[in-house]
């Protein structure tokens, strides 16, 4: 395959009409820098390196510029899942450390009430910040909203965390239709990661909540059918990942007895 130099400035903007966010362009856009020409044996070194998240955008650059045979072979090589080996989640004594903090935050009360919703819904945070009043029936506190994918997820939260939406809805006259979180995803990823080391020292993304959502509902639970029911997960073995604590556990406790023989 002939090497060609990136079109880099060209795919930021194209990726602008397709009305990608910020935060994704800044990403891809660095993945492919390390890429100075378009050949086969960097980009599988880039994606080897780099993995998941390298792969889709080489892929995404490959449809730009109408490469089929480029997309032929990213569509034939599987890359390394290594988000799919681990989850990461909130401890529990993190995540009400973090609320505790925001509480008394009255400019933050929007961000706080989001962590509170997603830990409590396990939505994804596109999905979340779409939310409205409507979408909750007040009569039993359950809620159906569609997905990214449009698939409807359906699902319940507690009536601390409805009385909760609702006076601030009230106090900002939020109408039921409207939104209730106003900002963008962009803007509520940069304040969770600002917050998180600020207040645990640590990075935090929207996605670790749904993962403690998941992780917590299966430890509760047991059961990886009702979890991936819960997630909107269309195949049980996506929501597998979510045992990953037990399969820790258990490792341990392999490790111990082996030693005490």
């Amino acid at each position: 395959m002939n090497e060609t130099t990136l079109d880099l400035k060209g795919y930021e903007a194209w990726m602008r009409i397709k009305r990608y966010s910020e935060t994704t362009i800044s990403y891809r856009i660095k993945y492919l820098e390390l890429l100075p020409d378009w050949n086969w044996n960097k980009i599988l070194w880039l994606i080897q390196k780099k993995a998941l998240g390298c792969f889709y955008s080489v892929l995404n650059y490959a449809y730009y510029i109408n490469d089929q045979e480029m997309i032929t072979k990213l569509r034939n090589y599987t890359p390394r899942r290594q988000s799919r080996r681990f989850v990461t989640y909130l401890k529990k004594e993190e995540y009400i450390e973090l609320i505790d903090k925001l509480k008394i935050q009255p400019k933050r009360e929007d961000l706080f009430l989001l962590l509170w919703f997603i830990f409590k819904t396990g939505l994804r945070i596109r999905t979340a910040i779409a939310f409205t009043m409507r979408d909750i029936d007040p009569k039993d506190l359950s809620f159906s909203i569609k997905t990214k994918n449009r698939v409807y997820v359906r699902g319940y939260i507690p009536q601390s965390l409805y009385d909760a939406l609702m006076d601030y809805c009230n106090r900002n006259k939020i109408r039921p239709t409207h939104r209730i979180f106003k900002r963008s995803y962009d803007c509520y990823y940069k304040l969770m990661r600002k917050v998180g080391n600020q207040i645990l020292g640590k990075n935090i993304h929207p996605h670790m909540l749904r993962h403690s959502f998941g992780v917590y509902l299966y430890e509760k639970e047991k059961d990886i059918n009702l979890v991936a029911w819960a997630l909107g997960h269309s195949k049980v073995e996506t929501a597998l990942v979510y045992t990953a604590k037990d399969i820790n556990e258990y490792m341990r406790t392999a490790k111990r007895l082996s030693e005490d023989e």
